[in-house]
C-alpha cells in the first residue's frame, strides 16, 4: 500500500496511514496515507464524492455509527482510533479545529456572535466572562473584522457570507488548535472575498504556526495556500506531492484532467470548457482495477483488472497509475 511512501524520519504532527472507511453499502475511502508537519498545509482535492470530507470527519471522530474506520490515525503521537470518546471530544476544537463549508448553518442564528465565541472559552478553558469577551474581541480583530466590539453584539444574519466565514475561523482559533481543517471554506464566496479569506488563512498560519488541511475541488485555491497536494478519486489516492510538482508537472491522467478543466482567461471566446468524459464513479462501487479506468483515455485492459500500486517519483511525489509508471512488461492485455 502507499503507506511506505509517507514515512518520515521525524514524527509529523499528523500521520494518516492506510485509512479506509466502510459503510454497509461499501467502501468510501480506500488506502489513504499522508503526513502533515506542524505549520504545513496539505490540500485534498478531487471531485465531489471522492472521500475528502469523509476523511476529515474520520480524523475528528464525527462519522456516523455505521461507519467502520480502519488504518492508523496519529495526531501528536496519539492513536486517535484508540482514544476513548471523551478524549477525542477534548481534542476537537482544543487541538483540532474545523471550518465547515457553510458558515451560516454552523452558527446559531438565535445567539449573538459574542455569546457563541465566549461560550467556547468559558467551557473549554475555564475563563471568566470578562476575560472570554476580551479574548473574543482580540480574535475578531485578528481575522480582520472591522468595528469588532459592535459586531460581538450582532447576530449571524447581520454578517455577510465572508464575514461569517471569518467568524468561524476566529471561533476555531480561540482554543489555539495545532491543526485547522478547512472544508471548502471559500465555495460560497465571491472571488474577491475568497481571495481575502485565503490571504487571511496564509497570514494566520504564519502568526499562529498552525497546520492547515485544506479540502477543495478548486485547484486554484490549493495552488495559492498549500505546500503539498493529494489528489483523490473514488476514495483512492491518485497522485501526491509538492504543489509545484503535482500541479505544474502532473503525471496522473486524472490530475491532468482536473487541470485541463480549469477555465482560462486567455481561452478564445466561445470555446467550450474542457471536461473529463464520463460520470464520477461512486466510491462504493467495488473495483478490482484502477477506479479511474472507465474515464481514462489511456486505460488498457490491465487497468480494468489490476489495481495500480503506489509508486514514488522524484521530488517526494508519488502516484498510482500503470501508464505513468511505464506499463509493466506483461501489462498490455
Amino acid at each position: 500500500m502507499p503507506s511506505s511512501a509517507v514515512r518520515t524520519s521525524t514524527m509529523a504532527l499528523l500521520e494518516v496511514e492506510d485509512l479506509s472507511i466502510d459503510y454497509p453499502r461499501g467502501r468510501v475511502v480506500d488506502g489513504l496515507s499522508f503526513t502533515l508537519e506542524a505549520g504545513g498545509c496539505l490540500g485534498l482535492v478531487g471531485e465531489s464524492g471522492s472521500g475528502k470530507s469523509q476523511s476529515a470527519l474520520a480524523l475528528l471522530g464525527l462519522l456516523p455509527e455505521q461507519a467502520r474506520v480502519q488504518g492508523s490515525l496519529r495526531f501528536q503521537g496519539q492513536d486517535l482510533l484508540a482514544l476513548p470518546e471523551a478524549s477525542r471530544r477534548r481534542l476537537r476544537g482544543s487541538a483540532i479545529g474545523m471550518v465547515f463549508q457553510d458558515p451560516m448553518s454552523s452558527l446559531n442564528p438565535y445567539l449573538r456572535i459574542g455569546s457563541q465565541l465566549t461560550e467556547m472559552l468559558v467551557v473549554h478553558r475555564g475563563l471568566g466572562q470578562g476575560s472570554a469577551e476580551a479574548e473574543a474581541l482580540r480574535m475578531l480583530e485578528a481575522v480582520r473584522i472591522g468595528d469588532a466590539r459592535r459586531r460581538l453584539r450582532q447576530c449571524p444574519h447581520e454578517f455577510s457570507g465572508g464575514m461569517r466565514q471569518r467568524v468561524m475561523i476566529a471561533m476555531m482559533l480561540l482554543l489555539k488548535p495545532a491543526l485547522l481543517i478547512a472544508d471548502e471554506p471559500t465555495t460560497a464566496l465571491d472571488v474577491t472575498v475568497q481571495a481575502e479569506v485565503l490571504r487571511l488563512l496564509a497570514d494566520l498560519r504564519r502568526e499562529f504556526g498552525l497546520a492547515l488541511l485544506m479540502i477543495s475541488h478548486d485547484l486554484g485555491v490549493i495552488a495559492e495556500v498549500a505546500d503539498q497536494v493529494l489528489v483523490l478519486y473514488g476514495g483512492r489516492m491518485m497522485e501526491r506531492g509538492p504543489v509545484p510538482q503535482v500541479l505544474g508537472q502532473a503525471r496522473h491522467p486524472y490530475t491532468r484532467g482536473l487541470i485541463a478543466c480549469r477555465p482560462r482567461l486567455d481561452s478564445p471566446l466561445g470555446r467550450p470548457l474542457s471536461a473529463i468524459p464520463g460520470s464520477v464513479v461512486s466510491a462504493r462501487d467495488a473495483r478490482t482495477g484502477c477506479v479511474f479506468a472507465p474515464r481514462c483515455e489511456l486505460a488498457r485492459a490491465l487497468c480494468q483488472r489490476q489495481r495500480p500500486v503506489w509508486t514514488s517519483v522524484d521530488g517526494g511525489a508519488g502516484l498510482a497509475c500503470h501508464a505513468a509508471a511505464g506499463w509493466p512488461e506483461n501489462g498490455d492485455g
